[in-house]
């Protein structure tokens, strides 16, 4: 597929007269077939093309010119057509599709294959499979709200297999009407095929493949769905909601390049298309460099567009920026809803606790019931460290929408935070389950079985998520933190150097690594890991004083045994500046006097040339023999782990993803 990345910086290849007359066409298409979201995100879009508009192309900007797409509708169909859609608007879906089965089951029952379910309308033939696919969505949610009990005492839920093997049982019945219409075998033939026949001369229609696709996708046949989604774009490049179902269905950059998409000028939604999947697969710099490249084209107007940016930052970690362009954002659409949970997530780790109060409290008069304005309200409360809280407000946006992975995920984080291991696992599952791509509650079941003494399993939980963000130091550390705890230090040593360089987040990954030099007895590797630790500490600032000192203090008795006894009283000196190591540097200091005496040397400059000052740390006796070097590098060796370190209540693990 072609790479968007390929254009010049600041350009992209898109004609927006042709993304005007796309757009406008596309929305009045979405919108009489009652596809809301997508004709969501399509006005977002014409509201921001709509800044740019002059007298110069206010031409191709006509909203009377578009030809109304019911009017090839049979006659004696569009009385039931035009009724069946005003009831699937009040989302009387089993009544609507009652009403237009009597256009299409005469010919979904006829055994003459060209009376099937392709010889009606397609606008008829949409409605029909996708009210029956959204009543059988609305069943399904009902029956998990009365079957099961979605939060026991203990923080846990029981899913209900119920709901879930009822409404495979009505996809089933529905797949089966739809086979008549796609024929899977040939499917790939007629997409690839360039001799035989081309996507314009195919007899599918885009949005019946594009609902089509979405009850296999529901039944699990992920694979088809993929096909017909293609060949749906590939019919319609500006087929939005077929393009926003794909991205949800890629799983990797290696998936993604193997899959034929249009290009072009024409095919400017791919755009958009590759950064739902880049933000999903968390190559946010790559997202980033199309969000940058699409708003120098034009969309810079467009809330999603901001929004996404904004989600590129906080997946780069860049929480100024983050925070700056949502500020931006939730300014310019003050009444926006959408992302206003990703917005209080980066408050959150910014602790920036007056602002996410202001916001939270905005939402809340706003839309007090909406699943965002619940989880800002958690996120505020888990701020203020009232877990309690935090938990019941994540629990009602669980209940206003099950599959709100975000939600689970922060569940879990709040039960870690009330030591309730079991609901913590459980929530952490339920996020995995409805979105495999989010690292942070691979991340925190990893955790879990940390606490629960479990490395094996911790280990396979860090690994994927390692796998989804390969570029997160501090999920690197954390595995390297489990490869030390199974005695694989090797590996060990690895994660540390490779968290080091991808860029150490926390700033713990060369102390690590020198540790387990240290371990090994590699020791000049050991005075390098933790050298370079001091210059970034210098650089970038201090992130432990103790581990600082920790360094200072294994560099001191490391060039005081190798002879280096310049480079020792400067780590001695530094020792000085921390209480914890002051006792052990006047040791130092002595040895170096008398070691530097015994080889003939002068006196290190590190050394008071004050006499009242240096009688009493520098004695006679302060000679040291062979064992007494050997007694103080053994002093200076990492002590192995024994059981009772994990005592009655396990401690946490390094903090939560946010």
């Amino acid at each position: 597929m072609k790479q968007s990345n390929n254009s010049p910086e600041g350009e992209l290849p898109i004609a927006l007269d042709q993304v005007r007359v796309d757009v406008q066409r596309t929305y009045f298409e979405c919108q009489i077939r009652g596809l809301t979201q997508s004709c969501k995100w399509l006005g977002d879009i014409i509201c921001a093309l709509d800044e740019n508009v002059d007298d110069e192309t206010s031409s191709s900007w006509n909203y009377c010119e578009t030809a109304v797409p019911w009017t090839t509708i049979p006659k004696e169909h569009m009385a039931k057509f035009l009724f069946a859609r005003s009831l699937f608007d009040s989302r009387e879906y089993d009544h609507c599709a009652q009403l237009l089965s009597t256009c299409v089951n005469p010919f979904v029952r006829a055994s003459d294959s060209s009376k099937s379910l392709s010889s009606c309308h397609p606008l008829v033939c949409f409605l029909y499979v996708y009210s029956r696919y959204m009543a059988c969505e609305r069943r399904k949610a009902n029956d998990e709200v009365e079957l099961r009990r979605v939060f026991e005492p203990d923080g846990s839920a029981k899913p209900s297999q119920v709901a879930l093997t009822r409404a495979r049982k009505e996809l089933a019945a529905l797949r089966r009407e739809i086979e008549t219409y796609v024929k899977i075998d040939t499917l790939e033939e007629k997409q690839t095929s360039q001799k035989t026949s081309s996507p314009e001369k195919v007899h599918y229609d885009p949005f019946v493949l594009y609902v089509c696709a979405l009850v296999y996708c529901r039944l699990g046949m992920e694979p088809i769905a993929i096909k017909l989604l293609v060949l749906a774009v590939r019919l319609n490049s500006c087929l939005w909601p077929a393009w926003f179902e794909l991205s949800q269905l890629i799983k990797d950059r290696e998936q993604l390049n193997s899959i034929k998409l249009p290009c072009g000028s024409k095919a400017w939604m791919n755009y958009f298309f590759e950064v739902k999947v880049f933000l999903k697969i968390h190559e946010s710099e790559r997202a980033l460099n199309i969000l940058q490249r699409l708003s120098n084209s034009g969309f810079s107007a467009s809330g999603n567009l901001q929004a996404e940016i904004g989600l590129a930052y906080d997946g780069l970690r860049d929480m100024v920026m983050a925070a700056t362009q949502f500020k931006q954002l939730f300014t310019t659409f003050p009444c926006r809803l959408d992302n206003v949970d990703a917005y209080s997530n980066v408050l959150f780790v910014r602790e920036e606790s007056a602002e996410l109060a202001y916001l939270a409290h905005h939402c809340v008069e706003l839309d007090k019931y909406r699943p965002e304005t619940c989880c800002v309200v958690g996120n505020f409360f888990s701020l203020r460290g009232q877990h309690d809280k935090a938990v019941l407000y994540f629990q009602r946006a669980l209940k206003l929408r099950p599959s709100y992975s975000l939600v689970w995920t922060l569940v879990g984080h709040e039960y870690t935070e009330l030591r309730n291991t079991n609901a913590a696992v459980h929530a952490y599952r339920q996020a995995i389950a409805h979105n495999r791509h989010d690292f942070r509650a691979w991340y925190g079941l990893g955790q879990m079985y940390e606490i629960l003494d479990l490395p094996s399993f911790a280990l396979y939980y860090y690994r994927q998520a390692q796998y989804l963000a390969p570029t997160d130091s501090r999920l690197i550390v954390a595995l390297g933190e489990i490869y030390e705890r199974l005695n694989r230090v090797d590996e060990a040593k690895k994660c540390y150097w490779r968290a080091y360089c991808v860029g150490d987040i926390e700033g713990s990954a060369l102390v690590r690594l020198a540790q387990c030099f240290v371990q090994c007895n590699e020791d000049a590797e050991a005075a390098a890991a933790y050298t370079e630790f001091i210059k970034l500490c210098e650089h970038n600032g201090v992130h432990s004083q103790a581990e600082l000192a920790k360094a200072y203090n294994y560099l001191a008795a490391y060039h005081l045994l190798m002879g280096h006894f310049e480079d020792a009283t400067a780590a001695a000196n530094k020792c000085l500046e921390f209480p914890e190591t002051r006792e052990e540097a006047k040791a130092m200091f002595r040895q170096i006097a008398s070691w530097a005496a015994d080889s003939g040397l002068v006196r290190a400059d590190g050394l008071s040339d004050d006499p009242s000052s240096t009688a009493n740390d520098l004695s006679d006796d302060a000679v040291m023999d062979n064992s007494r070097k050997d007694a103080l590098w053994d002093d200076l060796q990492p002590q192995p782990r024994t059981g009772s370190d994990d005592a009655s209540v396990a401690p946490l693990p390094s903090g939560t993803l946010q």
